[in-house]
């Protein structure tokens, strides 16, 4: 009889890591509506201070969507071995860096139109290259993990 344990525990990574990928993309967007209506706004701009400053938590919070957006994107064939090319970026990987990307660009697009908010091309800068530094991050972990693996 055959068992079906290995594919239950890689659907169960990669809704984790899908679950992980929308707690982030969720918990900024909700940020940014909190400021908006100014709901929690005091204990936002508390942490913005904490950390440096609003554009170090764009760069932090973009950074950690762009690295769970090639991590919930991944091949689950791939999540248990590292393999030669495991470095390229696959279509649901580009996908979600894509939505992302749009997503940004959307929620601080429309503060322009919000009386209570302001654009900031530096607050839309900073998470965009968060995303992108966040895809390095997950692509440069990849090299490692190949290049260790063949010894």
């Amino acid at each position: 009889m055959k068992s079906n344990s290995g594919h239950v525990t890689t659907a169960l990574a990669r809704h984790q890591r899908v679950w992980l990928f929308f707690t982030v993309l969720i918990a900024g967007g909700l940020a940014s509506l909190a400021k908006t209506f100014d709901l929690l706004s005091g204990f936002i701009m508390k942490i913005e201070g904490q950390v440096g400053g609003d554009i170090v938590l764009h760069l932090l919070v973009a950074t950690l969507l762009g690295i769970s957006a090639c991590w919930a994107g991944r091949d689950p064939k791939l999540l248990s071995r590292a393999t030669k090319n495991q470095w390229i970026l696959r279509k649901k990987q580009f996908a979600l860096i894509g939505l992302s990307a749009v997503l940004i660009s959307l929620d601080e697009s429309m503060q322009y139109f919000v009386p209570t908010r302001t654009f900031s091309i530096h607050d839309w800068l900073a998470n965009m290259f968060g995303l992108f530094n966040g895809v390095l991050i997950y692509l440069f972990v990849c090299i490692c993990r190949s290049h260790y693996s063949r010894g």
